[in-house]
């Protein structure tokens, strides 16, 4: 099969845009606009009508009125240095931020090291996951001069996510005193960074495949399972996954060996209050033999586990009253990987891109009777039963084989102690396939 042409793919978007469907038309002007295929699909011929589309795109959804005006005048305007920096600028704020580097680089070609350019360029490249191209892009505008503590942030920032560490450790010592509250956030990222790493690295080798040990340097969290699936592109991740029960099964043997290894004292499991972290917490719970209560941000503490199944499936609205620990352990099963987060989990079992759970609607099963496939209806056992069934299901030693490793590294890092959780950066010197 022919790739499609540029003219094509915006054609057929429009078409399904003047039909009504929506979505059919921004998957295919995302692919002409996702950087950096868009150095090559998007022209001067072609980028106002790229971006009028655009335009009327996002004017179907309510709520991104500022983003629909930007790209209206960057549709007209796409010589206007001030009117690229502020489109660009709107799809950072609302994390389209591959369509960011799109248009900032742009911008950077026809303003040249230019600070604020060079700065959102640098930001939209790093929250897109392409660290190493924010770090060429900053080294660039450092040999020419242009360099301040933000700027310096960066480069040792998305230096150390592209697996240059003592390039970071360098830019380290130039940061120097924070003198303001972000300074002071900036400078004690970094510094968490490199003496998370150090830890770690005195156990893990820290090359291009360790997921683990680049998952704990960057965010605290100590990911307990590889994905036997692929290694050799998804590096231990998982792609689009239907979770089962032995797979939940393995992920609270693995906490425990982690738990153990800690010499943490566990006395309660807590939940939160979603039916998926309900049914994870009662599997922790029955496995630990602890008592089980949902969530009370304000009586955790020591020797409590507050178990989730997905952050991405749980109330956001808990999520800030668990940025702080207190001596408790924050324990989530499955994590997407391909997206930022404002926290971590201190151990979770997976890292995927798309997941259902054992008992969620939607799964994808094979009917032997029609020979074709169906999609399931939820569960409706209670979490009770579901625990019962989960920690019925066998787990293979095989599937155990590396616990060993993975206490050894518990003990060499230790638990977590209270202080503020980090942020979930999807960006890591381990990169993985990623299905779009």
């Amino acid at each position: 099969m022919t790739e499609p042409t540029a003219e094509q793919l915006l054609t057929e978007a429009n078409e399904h845009f003047n039909n009504g469907n929506y979505g059919e038309a921004w998957s295919r002007l995302n692919m002409l606009i996702r950087f950096p295929s868009s150095e090559q699909w998007v022209t001067d011929d072609n980028w106002t009508g790229i971006f009028l589309l655009f335009n009327q795109l996002v004017g179907v959804q309510p709520g991104f009125e500022k983003l629909q005006t930007a790209a209206s005048a960057a549709a007209f305007g796409m010589t206007d240095i001030n009117i690229l920096y502020s489109f660009g600028y709107e799809l950072i704020e609302v994390q389209m931020n591959e369509a960011a580097a799109t248009v900032l680089s742009r911008a950077n070609r026809l303003a040249p090291n230019t600070p604020g350019i060079i700065s959102e360029l640098a930001t939209a490249l790093e929250s897109s996951g392409m660290c190493a191209q924010a770090a060429e892009l900053l080294e660039g505008a450092r040999a020419n001069g242009i360099s301040d503590f933000f700027l310096t942030y960066l480069l040792g920032f998305t230096s150390f996510m592209s697996g240059n560490v003592e390039r970071t450790r360098a830019l380290s010592r130039e940061l120097g005193e924070a003198t303001d509250e972000n300074s002071v956030v900036m400078t004690a990222r970094i510094n968490g960074l490199l003496k998370r790493h150090d830890s770690v690295a005195q156990a893990s080798p820290m090359d291009s495949e360790d997921l683990r040990g680049w998952h704990y340097a960057a965010c605290g969290s100590l990911l307990t399972h590889y994905s036997p699936h692929g290694p050799e592109v998804m590096r231990g991740r998982y792609a689009m996954l239907q979770d089962h029960d032995s797979l939940v099964h393995e992920g609270v043997v693995r906490l425990k060996t982690v738990l153990d290894a800690w010499q943490y004292q566990a006395t309660e499991v807590r939940f939160l209050k979603d039916r998926s972290s309900e049914v994870f917490a009662t599997t922790v719970a029955s496995h630990l033999r602890l008592p089980l209560a949902p969530i009370d941000p304000n009586t955790s503490g020591p020797g409590t586990i507050i178990v989730v199944y997905d952050f991405f499936d749980a109330d956001a609205m808990i999520m800030p009253a668990l940025q702080q620990r207190h001596g408790d352990v924050l324990f989530a099963h499955a994590m997407c990987w391909t997206e930022d987060y404002p926290l971590v989990a201190d151990v979770c079992t997976i890292q995927y891109q798309t997941n259902l759970a054992p008992w969620a609607a939607g799964r994808m099963n094979f009917d032997p009777d029609t020979k074709e496939m169906t999609r399931s209806e939820e569960d409706p056992s209670s979490p009770t039963e579901l625990a019962s069934r989960i920690l019925a299901t066998e787990v293979r030693a095989d599937d155990l084989a590396d616990l060993d490793t993975l206490a050894t590294l518990a003990r060499q890092i230790g638990p977590p102690t209270p202080g503020e959780r980090q942020r979930y950066f999807k960006s890591s010197p381990v990169g993985s396939s990623r299905f779009m």
